[in-house]
């Protein structure tokens, strides 16, 4: 479950993020904190992406320079399908 919330945590911030600027009549201040929160979940989870990419056992051989690569390059466009594809 926990793969799952970080493969679609960026779709999650950008629509938090159109939700609090449509809808926030005061300062974001408060709003702006919980962004970096967000972000620094979504690095971590990022992080074990690619390390996960070097270490799963389903990932062949050949392919574990190829995908992490793509994750570090594509980050929130890869995700959802290594997890999809890797992780599920």
């Amino acid at each position: 479950m926990r793969r799952t919330i970080l493969a679609f945590w960026p779709l999650v911030m950008i629509a938090a993020l159109f939700a609090v600027l449509i809808y926030a009549d005061e300062g974001l201040d408060p709003f702006v904190n919980l962004w970096f929160g967000a972000t620094a979940v979504y690095a971590i989870g990022w992080g074990y992406f690619i390390w996960n990419a070097f270490r799963n056992d389903r990932v062949p051989r050949d392919q574990r320079s190829l995908w992490a690569a793509l994750l570090l390059l594509g980050g929130p466009y890869v995700m959802p399908y290594y997890y999809w594809k890797y992780l599920r």
